[in-house]
């Protein structure tokens, strides 16, 4: 008669597939979709390692980096937030419509625009609306889908310039989105062409 075997199993953890925790960084310039410079952030080990530590956009957040980085930070003044930047970026590469009517007289006014960002998703007090120096007018066709600009104060300190178009209702313009058409003030035109492009416009590039 045989006797059982019995066999002793010994548990050798593998430690490269255990989910480390993650390593709390001291940013010390703004890094896209982490956090802007100043902020303590939690990051897992390799892509702080690679992302942030490597390239010397933070450092670890001991009690000594954090009495050096944040008092620099305060001398050297405020900084744009992470969300500012973005609203900006958002903003500058917008080509907003403008919609008039085709019948009753109007002039371009803070309030046009203030509807006109509201359907378009941002929320724009009239009072952080600069509009051009001249005035525009309609109704006036030969003005349908031709280009002006906005500056739009974000936080009373930010200042971004926003792309817009005119747009009569009740006029259809085949692909009007794909083209930019030219400034309704030629003098605008090499501020327009200095301005990034339209999102729409980047996606068919």
């Amino acid at each position: 008669m045989h006797r059982p075997k019995y066999f002793v199993y010994h548990f050798v953890e593998h430690t490269e597939s255990k989910k480390q925790a993650p390593i709390k960084l001291l940013l010390t310039s703004d890094v896209n979709k982490i956090g802007s410079k100043g902020e303590i952030v939690s990051v897992p080990p390799e892509k702080a390692y690679n992302n942030i530590i490597l390239p010397k956009l933070g450092v670890y957040a001991t009690q000594e980096n954090i009495d050096k980085y944040i008092a620099k930070s305060i001398d050297e003044g405020p900084k744009l937030s992470l969300i500012t930047q973005q609203v900006i970026n958002t903003l500058s590469t917008m080509n907003l419509s403008v919609t008039l009517s085709q019948e009753v007289p109007w002039t371009i006014e803070k309030w046009h625009l203030k509807v006109s960002f509201r359907k378009a998703g941002f929320y724009v007090p009239e009072e952080a609306i600069t509009l051009p120096e001249k005035t525009i007018s309609g109704p006036d066709l030969s003005l349908e889908g031709k280009q002006f600009y906005v500056i739009v104060t974000i936080n009373n300190s930010e200042e971004v310039k926003v792309r817009c178009r005119i747009h009569h209702y009740n006029v259809f313009v085949k692909d009007f989105w794909k083209h930019l058409l030219e400034p309704v003030f030629p003098e605008d035109k090499p501020i327009l062409d200095s301005m990034p492009l339209p999102r729409n416009i980047q996606n068919l590039e």
